[in-house]
């Protein structure tokens, strides 16, 4: 029994040795190692965490970053700059950007959406799950109590400003404010990352296409943008006499001048029991006749 636990304790002894006798690799050396985070490139980059690529439908339309920093909706669907990745910044807050733009979707303070390289507070969205699968975006930095800016496009594809007063539901409004995010399947996502990296468009492999930027750094915008306002449209003044209409002024037409419209024609129509009614007929116009023709 004790040479048992003699030989034990020698075997144990003889292990130690050899573990302390081992060279102990630096951390901060793999972090250094290219190979090292080569293979950690491959092994991670199904992975997207928060991050995820979607594309935006709104007003029937696909929202689309452009590299000159448009957005506007296209029909497009396979079009490259449809396709956005959704980061989580905050609780209920995100960021957009562009996949082959890298560009940021932002919304200034006169409601017009734009593309920028930055990522400034005017690019971060308060999102709002609604019915029907339905989610709307407001600006986190214009949006308060008293007011509401959210994302919105018209029908022909351009931003449209959508500020609501206090809590006041949007009603009518959400037609162009409600966005339907379809998430992209990664064999897309997959070849768009090789067409950028075969055309030069990114040096950084796909799940690092965009320079990514570090966190809590939020650029404040300062400078307040006059909004354009519509014009009002001037009303014309009556011309002088002996003054030609034009479009600063317009002439009165006299009683003369303006046509008199026909009286409807009453008919009075009997059945043969001798009930009779009495109908109006009003006179056909001419456009009307023109149509009728065809």
């Amino acid at each position: 029994m004790v040479k048992v636990v003699q030989f034990l304790l020698l075997a144990s002894g003889i292990v130690f040795a050899a573990v302390s006798g081992m060279p102990v690799s630096d951390p901060s050396a793999q972090l250094d190692d290219p190979s090292a985070r080569s293979e950690r490139s491959a092994n991670l980059s199904h992975i997207t965490g928060s991050a995820r690529k979607i594309r935006m439908y709104i007003k029937n339309r696909y929202l689309q970053l452009l590299p000159d920093g448009t957005v506007n909706g296209t029909g497009d669907d396979l079009s490259d700059f449809t396709i956005l990745q959704r980061a989580s910044v905050h609780i209920g807050q995100v960021k957009i950007q562009g996949v082959a733009t890298c560009l940021y979707l932002c919304l200034d303070s006169c409601g017009l959406l734009y593309a920028s390289k930055e990522y400034t507070d005017e690019c971060i969205f308060n999102e709002m799950i609604e019915s029907h699968n339905y989610n709307t975006y407001s600006s986190a930095k214009y949006s308060n109590a008293r007011s509401t800016m959210y994302l919105a496009l018209n029908k022909k594809g351009s931003s449209r400003r959508v500020r609501i007063k206090g809590k006041t539901p949007l009603g009518k409004l959400s037609t162009y404010t409600r966005v339907l995010t379809t998430f992209v399947p990664p064999k897309v996502v997959e070849d768009l990352a090789k067409k950028l990296v075969a055309s030069g468009s990114h040096a950084l492999r796909h799940h690092h296409m965009c320079p990514p930027v570090p966190p809590h750094k939020v650029i404040a915008t300062t400078d307040v943008e006059r909004c354009r306002k519509r014009k009002k449209r001037r009303k014309k003044r009556r011309c002088r006499e002996g003054e030609e209409e034009n479009e600063n002024c317009h002439k009165v037409k006299t009683p003369e001048e303006t046509p008199k419209k026909r009286p409807p024609l009453r008919v009075r129509k009997c059945d043969p029991k001798g009930k009779c009614v009495k109908k109006v007929i009003r006179p056909i116009r001419h456009d009307n006749k023109r149509h009728l023709r065809h």
